[in-house]
């Protein structure tokens, strides 16, 4: 019986989404002091964007959906949307809902974990150390690896054009031409993204709760993409 697996090594919907969860989950601290440190660099525009993180770590929010949509370009964000419709529309439902339910655990088990270690009322404080501008050979460098992003959902475009599997279901080929679509459209606006600008930014970060409390020096990158700002390729690809 098929299992809806991908050929392409690495490519496949569900191996993609869970290894883009469980690097978001190990870094999610980082994510939330970057979205902090935005708001200090690049001006007040990012006060709603804080207010949203806040309130989504006040109520452990298990959605990794809403922490990713932060952490990358809004289209991608749009096409991850789409692609999820169409596997609730045309793939197993059962193994469709196995898989957001595997990625919400992932979330909660995060959650779970900071409440042993540091106590259920654990607080995240930061202190910047250093803050520089990326140079054009190091926004060059992202830029490639947007590409090779784009490569990827090549593939994946290719791959639903030659077998149907979807979600372990057989597509009709008006429905394979309809997933393989999306792809292509990610990988073009991934080719023709702009980078203008990125930062290389040295905190030092302290987690604190009645139980225990740690510190750690964090160095994290931010790009400017199509006039988003967006966590960099050094926690992420």
């Amino acid at each position: 019986a098929s299992t809806g697996a991908d050929p392409v090594p690495g490519a496949s919907i569900a191996e993609s989404s869970k290894k883009l969860v469980v690097i978001a989950a190990a870094a999610l601290i980082a994510i939330i002091l970057l979205v902090i440190i935005l708001v200090g660099l690049f001006g007040g525009g990012h006060k709603k964007v804080i207010k949203k993180m806040v309130g989504l770590m006040n109520r452990r929010e298990a959605d990794y959906n809403a922490y990713m949509d932060l952490n990358r370009p809004s289209f991608d964000s749009k096409a991850q949307k789409d692609i999820m419709a169409l596997a609730k529309k045309y793939g197993d439902k059962d193994e469709y809902e196995d898989e957001m339910e595997d990625l919400k655990d992932i979330m909660d088990d995060l959650y779970d974990e900071f409440d042993d270690e540091y106590g259920k009322n654990w607080k995240i404080s930061y202190k910047i150390t250093d803050v520089d501008e990326l140079k054009s050979k190091e926004l060059k460098s992202y830029k490639e690896s947007l590409k090779r992003m784009a490569e990827n959902y090549e593939d994946q475009a290719d791959y639903y054009e030659e077998d149907t599997v979807f979600y372990g279901e057989e597509l009709s080929k008006s429905e394979a031409k309809e997933v393989s679509q999306v792809y292509k459209d990610l990988a073009r606006k991934y080719k023709s993204a702009e980078v203008k600008k990125g930062y290389e930014v040295d905190l030092e970060l302290k987690i604190k709760g009645k139980e225990d409390e740690d510190e750690e020096d964090v160095t994290i990158k931010v790009y400017k993409v199509n006039g988003q700002w967006i966590l960099g390729d050094d926690l992420f690809w």
